[in-house]
């Protein structure tokens, strides 16, 4: 069951100006008229459960929550499926020096891209960063075919892996 946070009181005031400034200032109004201007802790289904505990059936959401309901799991499964890149592309141009703990981090971010299925790509690296990289196990992993001398590069790649 995914739940989300809808949210807090603090940001209540802030999210119906924020939503009748730039969406739907109708809304507001009528959802205060009836009322129903509450405070949502998470939803699931036709269901939305109010900070106070009390569960409302959603009848105002809209076309989506009709047909399938709040966080309908196979339709969020295929969402993040859907809009998962295939690859994330770091340009280092503007990086001098690639100290450890940068190293590491973008070490441990390889592995989660990867376990979620996506590529690392880096490009436009100076030599001192390419240096720093060659004496990594990040340099292994990544081999040559994921690194560029230019987004253009790389962007050629991938255009011609996905045939787009």
């Amino acid at each position: 069951m995914n739940e989300t946070m809808i949210a807090t009181p603090e940001q209540a005031l802030t999210t119906d100006q924020q939503y009748a400034e730039y969406i739907n200032p109708q809304w507001v109004r009528l959802l205060s008229t009836l009322g129903l201007n509450k405070i949502f802790k998470r939803s699931f289904g036709a269901e939305l459960f109010a900070d106070n505990g009390d569960v409302y059936l959603d009848f105002l959401s809209g076309y989506g929550v009709y047909n399938v309901g709040h966080h309908h799991p196979f339709i969020t499964q295929e969402l993040i499926a859907e809009f998962t890149p295939q690859v994330l592309v770091l340009d280092l141009s503007a990086v001098p020096v690639l100290e450890y703990t940068a190293l590491k981090m973008m070490t441990e971010g390889e592995e989660r891209l990867r376990e979620a299925g996506t590529m690392l790509w880096l490009v436009a690296m100076n030599p001192g960063v390419v240096a720093v990289m060659q004496r990594s196990p990040l340099w292994e992993r990544l081999g040559r075919e994921r690194m560029f001398f230019t987004l253009e590069q790389a962007v050629a790649r991938h255009q011609q892996q996905t045939g787009t």
